[in-house]
């Protein structure tokens, strides 16, 4: 029987893995909307179409007979969310206790997000969480986003690693 080979690169996600930045999220979509004269949408609906970027979320949003809406909808997005990405965006539990094992175990660790690399360097600054990676891939830094596996592929590309097997993307930490 072969065993296992060592694990050699760790590949997170931001978003429910890392991170619980759902309710900013949410208030940003809700505050796009009512600049438009929208009804609100409630978190719940919000959350569950998050992790694809701004794009996609607010499309998916959007009610029907208001796609002409979209682009300016997008911009009060990003208007709000650049300033208040950090208003209740949290740590999640354990998520900092596993980041700092696997460096002490001197592997390397890299992060892959479909939030945009400007974003994604704010809250990982903000929340003290940059350290741990040798790279950080945003939304905007690929011509595809996940689940599209390349940026996965770039990701172990840069950082020399070069067997499939020896690298591993941590799945979400369920919220309780």
């Amino acid at each position: 029987m072969n065993s296992p080979l060592p694990l050699e690169l760790l590949i997170y996600d931001l978003n429910g893995t890392l991170i619980d930045s759902g309710e900013d999220i949410a208030r940003a979509a809700n505050y796009a909307f009512s600049k438009v004269g929208l009804p609100p949408v409630s978190p719940l609906t919000v959350y569950a179409t998050m992790g694809l970027g701004v794009s996609r979320l607010v499309a998916s949003l959007l009610p029907p007979g208001h796609q002409d809406r979209y682009h300016e909808l997008v911009q009060y997005f990003l208007e709000h969310y650049r300033v208040h990405l950090l208003d209740n965006t949290k740590v999640k539990d354990g998520a900092r206790e596993v980041l700092e094992h696997f460096r002490q175990k001197n592997k390397k660790q890299a992060l892959v997000a479909n939030k945009s690399k400007a974003f994604t360097d704010q809250i990982l600054e903000g929340l003290e969480l940059k350290k741990y990676f040798g790279l950080v891939l945003g939304g905007d830094g690929r011509p595809h986003k996940k689940p599209d596996p390349s940026p996965l592929l770039h990701v172990m590309e840069e950082l020399g690693c070069q067997d499939k097997q020896r690298a591993a993307k941590p799945l979400p930490v369920p919220t309780p």
